[in-house]
């Protein structure tokens, strides 16, 4: 039995792939720890994760303050042209773990399709929106 499905198929033919495989991991690799280095320490922003590896999905939470993630996520839409998921993330256990069930936060999920200079334009603006 295969350690898991890639044996059976082309890189074109892939439905799937493992989260540490392919660009969408190298996205994964830039996004997050560029975004915890690039806001991470900035005043009023809080970013969710473990940054300490490059094994990691292309995903960056964040909150500003105690603005609501909401309000957050539609600045960046309305301001920046940014889009964001902003709430629980059907994940309210993790949410109350993070003291965060109240306020959400804010979530980035970069993929392939992102430039290294979209990425830093999303930090740029979590930067602007903080130091408001």
């Amino acid at each position: 039995m295969p350690k898991n499905g890639k044996e059976f198929f082309t890189d074109e033919e892939k439905p799937f792939s493992h989260p540490y495989d392919g660009p969408a991991a190298r996205a994964g690799v830039y996004a997050g720890p560029a975004a915890h280095r690039g806001v991470g320490g900035g005043p009023n922003v809080k970013v969710y994760g473990d940054f300490r590896t490059d094994r990691r999905a292309a995903i960056v939470s964040l909150n500003i303050g105690d603005y609501d993630s909401a309000e957050i996520s539609d600045e960046l839409s309305g301001r920046y042209g940014i889009v964001t998921r902003s709430g629980a993330h059907c994940a309210p256990l993790m949410h109350e773990a993070l003291g965060t069930k109240i306020q959400g936060a804010v979530r980035f999920s970069f993929s392939h399709y992102n430039t290294e200079e979209e990425i830093d334009e999303a930090i740029r603006a979590v930067k602007e929106l903080a130091e408001e």
